[in-house]
């Protein structure tokens, strides 16, 4: 619904025209009006109206939120942080431009005259806190108010640190520099104070490529990591390998590698609750050991699931509800809603309001377990190798299913038959290809260590080859020294008794 809002002075004169759609666009009307009464109290108040001016900002911020402070600043023009042309919320058109003769002069006790159609000086890559029709008398003013609702965004950072506000503060600021040196001293008094000040503290800090400060906090207060915090980590992990810490960031990338492989783990619980049992992992040991691709294998393997498996196809809600109810039960409707979190499929991924809701039944399991691989190339190979092989071996051993792609697979079958649980099979086919690539890999190693054993004995034993006879050629040896001859034995002369002997 279109809506045209135009604002006269006393005489009839227009001084602004907005062309809107949707009475939510209003909020845009309301933000310059709130500016222009700000302005006139800054250059006609007593002092006693301008002190009152701070408490008004901090209305106007618990109704609308603070990103409307720097809205207001602009006269509702779209925020640094709006992601498209039309403002956050998308519902209003650009102001409407009007002719200098259609215009109010503005013009203060002193009889100075200065109008600029506002919207062409904010598009101009002007100031575009300055209204258009304010005399430059009003410079001074304008920086009044805009230091008073820097102060505010201030304090509500101090209570609460987020990248975005920490944007805003840097956008407004009088003095970015001093500003961004205090935002600084800010963020570091306030990181460790719970999960979402360290997870705000990481982003500004990687937003510095501040690589020394994300290593003080991650190594006293990384417990105050969540799941959710994973991509601000990876992108700190990055900042810390090329900023002179690889090492420590190698030991954070060797442990979330395998955190994120046990959440896909405990994913998995969730729906095959009986793999944790002794007995069925004895079962996938036999399993193994028969031949792939066997009819025997198959079975076993279909057996097997169905042993471990304890979520079944979800009922739907009518037909639970008629179930209880006691009326007979038919098919389920049509399209009926199987996914109790089926509504997350239609809501915006982008949207903060959401972030607890996708954490509980939508987890990104498989990006955050894929971001992590793509990081195993900031550090050298062979310390890359040594790292992922130790987390292959603690991985097989949590799941000596994953020994087993045709496991695997039908593991992966059975979760896409079930209602919500797509995001869990994706995860465990990604799971699933690391453990078959470094399989091979490990193969190929083993069997390359093995030829060079083989060649190895069958050099030392061409070396030490037999003579026909059975005897090993002695070594040839050649020397000018004269042999020694060898001295004759003198055989010991026997005496024959003679007469002398006999009685």
């Amino acid at each position: 619904m279109p809506i045209d809002v135009t604002i006269k002075a006393r005489d009839g004169k227009a001084v602004k025209s907005f062309a809107l759609r949707g009475p939510d666009a209003m909020r845009k009307v309301a933000l310059w009006i709130w500016r222009e009464i700000f302005m006139s109290m800054l250059a006609h108040g007593t002092p006693f109206v301008i002190r009152s001016i701070p408490e008004m900002i901090a209305e106007i911020e618990a109704l609308l939120g603070w990103r409307a402070l720097e809205r207001l600043l602009s006269g509702g023009n779209p925020s640094v942080l709006d992601e498209y042309e039309g403002g956050d919320d998308g519902l209003y058109e650009e102001d409407e431009d009007l002719d200098d003769n259609n215009a109010i002069d503005y013009v203060e006790e002193d009889g100075d005259e200065d109008f600029v159609d506002e919207d062409a000086y904010h598009g101009s890559g002007m100031c575009p806190f300055h209204g258009g029709h304010w005399p430059a008398s009003m410079e001074g003013h304008r920086l009044q108010l805009q230091k008073l609702v820097e102060n505010h965004l201030h304090t509500a950072f101090r209570a609460m640190p987020s990248m975005d506000l920490f944007k805003v503060i840097r956008a407004i600021s009088v003095d970015p520099r001093t500003a961004d040196h205090v935002l600084l001293e800010e963020t570091d008094e306030n990181a460790t104070k719970s999960s979402d000040t360290l997870n705000a503290a990481l982003e500004i800090y990687t937003s510095k490529r501040n690589a020394f400060r994300l290593h003080a906090v991650l190594s006293s207060h990384s417990h105050l990591l969540r799941p959710q915090d994973t991509e601000t980590l990876q992108h700190a992990v990055r900042i810390l390998a090329n900023g002179g810490y690889a090492l420590f960031g190698l030991h954070i990338f060797e442990r979330e590698l395998f955190e994120a492989a046990r959440a896909i783990y405990a994913s998995l619980i969730a729906v095959f609750g009986n793999i944790e049992l002794a007995e069925y992992k004895v079962c996938v040991e036999e399993i193994l050991k028969l031949r792939p691709g066997s009819l025997e294998r198959k079975n076993s393997i279909e057996r097997w699931i169905d042993l471990v498996v304890t979520q079944q196809a979800s009922m739907n809600p009518m037909t639970f509800t008629m179930m209880m109810m006691g009326l007979q039960m038919g098919g389920p409707p049509e399209g009926g809603p199987d996914d109790p979190a089926g509504f997350l499929d239609n809501v915006d991924q982008n949207d903060s309001d959401w972030d607890d809701a996708m954490e509980e039944f939508r987890p990104p399991l498989k990006e955050r377990f894929d971001g992590w691989i793509e990081l195993s190339l900031l550090w050298k190979e062979i310390s890359t190798n040594a790292v992922l092989s130790g987390v292959y071996a603690k991985a097989v051993q949590l799941m000596p299913f994953l020994c087993g792609a045709d496991i695997v697979e039908q593991m992966i079958v059975r979760l896409t038959n079930l209602q919500g649980r797509t995001h869990v099979a994706r995860a465990l086919q990604s799971l699933s290809n690391f453990c078959i690539f470094h399989r091979k890999k490990l193969t190929t190693a083993a069997n390359k260590q093995r030829r060079a054993a083989d060649k190895a004995t069958d050099k030392a034993t061409k070396k030490a080859a037999p003579t026909p006879f059975g005897t090993t050629n002695p070594p040839f040896s050649f020397s000018f020294q004269p042999q020694p001859q060898s001295q004759p034995q003198l055989q010991p002369q026997t005496r024959y008794g003679g007469m002398e002997d006999v009685d």
